[in-house]
């Protein structure tokens, strides 16, 4: 919806990674939200995937199926709406220094996921990019590596559009080759 909304136009997989984002966000709560306050968090997590989405895409961060957008959106959100909407002690519901206490907790314990994470994933994503092991080529990244790797894309209609992208760029190969 938020893609029809700002881009005059429907994609498939960014319903789908904001569908995933919304049940990421509600892993969290699932015990203490009521069904509205899981819908509240579900939509919410959907515009937060989109908003990751587009960040990643600025900072130059290559993530083609949203993984980050989906999980760090929807997963932070839901953490943060647990305490917020959670049906006995949520800030909503009784807004106490208790509530405020177990919002806080959550966000302190959200940093913490988020700095193991960069923690241990980081070094290891940098040695690899240092390695060159992280890139294709540019004809496996024209034709898609799930079609390189598996012999089909994971989207057919993309898969269909990269393949004939790659036969364009093999064609022109030969004739150069041939002159």
């Amino acid at each position: 919806l938020l893609t029809w909304l700002l881009e005059k136009r429907y994609r498939l997989l960014t319903s789908l990674n904001g569908s995933l984002a919304g049940a990421a966000a509600l892993c969290a709560g699932a015990d203490v939200l009521e069904p509205w306050a899981a819908f509240v968090t579900g939509v919410i997590a959907g515009v937060a995937c989109s908003c990751w989405s587009k960040l990643l895409v600025r900072l130059g961060i290559d993530d083609p199926v949203d993984a980050v957008a989906v999980h760090l959106g929807g997963g932070l959100w839901g953490a943060l709406a647990r305490a917020l909407f959670e049906t006995d002690g949520g800030i909503f519901a009784a807004f106490s220094n208790v509530a405020w206490k177990r919002f806080g907790a959550q966000l302190g314990w959200a940093c913490i996921i988020v700095a193991w994470t960069l923690g241990t994933c980081a070094p290891v994503l940098l040695l690899m990019k240092r390695f060159g092991v992280l890139r294709v080529s540019a004809l496996v990244e024209a034709d898609g590596i799930d079609h390189h790797m598996h012999g089909e894309g994971a989207v057919p209609t993309e898969a269909a559009r990269r393949r004939a992208l790659a036969d364009l760029m093999l064609d022109r190969t030969r004739r150069s080759m041939v002159h």
